[in-house]
Parts: C-alpha cells; sequence; structure tokens
C-alpha cells in the first residue's frame, strides 16, 4: 500500500491533523477552516484509502469509480447532515457541509485521473 505513503495524501492528513489540533488547543482559526476545511479534506482522504485498498486487492491499474465517489458523498451528507443532527446536538446540519464533500469528491477524482495519465 505505498500509495497511503504518497505525499499528496500525507499532506491532506497533516492539515487535518493540524486543524484538529489546534481546535482542541484553543487555536483561534478563520471561520472557512473551522467550519468548512476538515469538510473538504475527508472525503479525499476516505477515497485515497479506498482507492489503496481496492489497487491492494484488484491491481494498481484500478481506481475509484465516479458512482463510489458519489455514493460516499452522498452517504457522508446524509448521515452528518441529517441524521445524526436529529438526535445529537452536537451537530447541526449545513448546506455548505454538503457542498464541501461533494466537491470534495469531484476534486479526488480529477486528480486521481491526473495521477493515471500521468
Amino acid at each position: 500500500m505505498r500509495i497511503l505513503c504518497n505525499r499528496y495524501f500525507l499532506t491532506l492528513l497533516l492539515f487535518g491533523l493540524l486543524i484538529n489540533v489546534s481546535q482542541k488547543t484553543g487555536v483561534v482559526l478563520p471561520s472557512f477552516i473551522r467550519n468548512y476545511f476538515n469538510d473538504l479534506l475527508i472525503l479525499p482522504i476516505v477515497l485515497w484509502i479506498v482507492l489503496a485498498f481496492i489497487r491492494e486487492i484488484k491491481g494498481k491499474e484500478f481506481s475509484v469509480s465516479w458512482v463510489v465517489a458519489i455514493a460516499l458523498a452522498t452517504y457522508y451528507s446524509l448521515f452528518f447532515e441529517w441524521y445524526l443532527p436529529q438526535f445529537y446536538s452536537r451537530y447541526t446540519a449545513d448546506v455548505y457541509d454538503v457542498f464541501c464533500y461533494f466537491f470534495g469528491a469531484f476534486t479526488f477524482l480529477l486528480f486521481q485521473s491526473k495521477i493515471k495519465s500521468t
């Protein structure tokens, strides 16, 4: 699973980690970063891990299909922006989060195809 050692994947993880640590330690971050940046990062990170498993099982020529990416973005949107806010006050429904999930998925698909063509 060398794909998980890719510098772009590690950069995504590092950004997500830095934002989470900053929030936990009380560092004041700009509103966009505090509210939406991790939502932009999560699907590329998850899809990258899915890609690693697919390639481990099926071979290096395989990639994540757009159907899988859209299905995962839909799942995240429904679970985190519709289901959880009904039962837990910690979660709030936000249409911008949904946009971030889908934008992250499409960005991953675009990036994945660029890697494939080089």
